[in-house]
């Protein structure tokens, strides 16, 4: 009876965990810190599961280049996409934009070692060599009158080909683009102004948690209203600036 009981345990512990596994929403992230990090202490990292606890569901953010991590999630692979602006939707069908945002106010800029390039909006990048992290969707369509663009894997290679003097200007979003400079020790690069667009971010899920998406949003507007996301942005940007040291 001993052995019978110890393995109906052992049966029910395998099927609750299996079940337990089930329900984990796996959400891809393109974002470095203060966004997200390896150790889960970033802002999205944060913010998404706080929001999917709230909502009865668990989530795991996990950091993939952003071209992959959209595809994955337009495909069913991840169970979503956290950051993305709200136009992103329209070319994938198949993801739902939870109604709303993430983040606030997020300003794509542009990046220079050349102190005489003056940007004025969009038109104005035309004369220049560009570059860009593939999969930033925001920069796809804007760019696509400029001398030239070229595509890179991540921060490290776009803020290489500026300093290098492969290319006139590197577009990223400011803090990103700030946190790399930094961290890389560059010298003589600098942000321009204004600003190319600034943009509210979202959450995108998968069509099979349509019911999720729905029930999110609520809580997204709960979390700022109440402060909490202030609190989740300026715990992961604390984290970041203590490692940054």
């Amino acid at each position: 009876m001993i052995r019978i009981g110890t393995w109906l345990c052992v049966v029910a512990m395998t099927v609750a965990l299996a079940r337990a596994d089930e329900r984990k929403l796996i959400i891809g992230s393109s974002y470095t810190a203060p966004f997200s990090t390896i150790e889960g202490d970033g802002y999205f990292d944060l913010l998404v599961r706080e929001a999917c606890n709230v909502a009865g569901s668990t989530c795991e953010v996990r950091m993939l280049p952003p071209e992959r991590s959209l595809i994955d999630a337009a495909q069913g692979k991840l169970d979503g996409d956290v950051g993305r602006v709200d136009f992103v939707p329209e070319a994938f069908p198949d993801l739902l934009r939870v109604a709303h945002p993430v983040l606030r106010g997020r300003r794509f800029v542009a990046f220079a070692r050349n102190h005489g390039i003056r940007i004025a909006g969009w038109e104005s990048l035309r004369p220049y060599n560009l570059a860009y992290v593939n999969g930033w969707k925001i920069f796809d369509a804007p760019t696509a009158g400029a001398r030239s663009v070229t595509r890179v894997a991540n921060m490290d290679q776009l803020f290489g080909l500026l300093d290098k003097g492969r290319i006139d200007i590197a577009l990223a979003a400011d803090i990103e683009g700030l946190a790399t400079i930094r961290r890389l020790g560059l010298e003589g690069v600098r942000m321009l102004e204004p600003p190319l667009d600034v943009r509210d971010l979202y959450l995108l899920l998968h069509i099979r948690h349509a019911s999720l998406s729905k029930d999110l949003g609520p809580v997204l507007a709960r979390l700022e209203h109440d402060g909490s996301m202030r609190r989740l942005l300026d715990q992961a940007t604390a984290n970041f600036i203590v490692r940054s040291r």
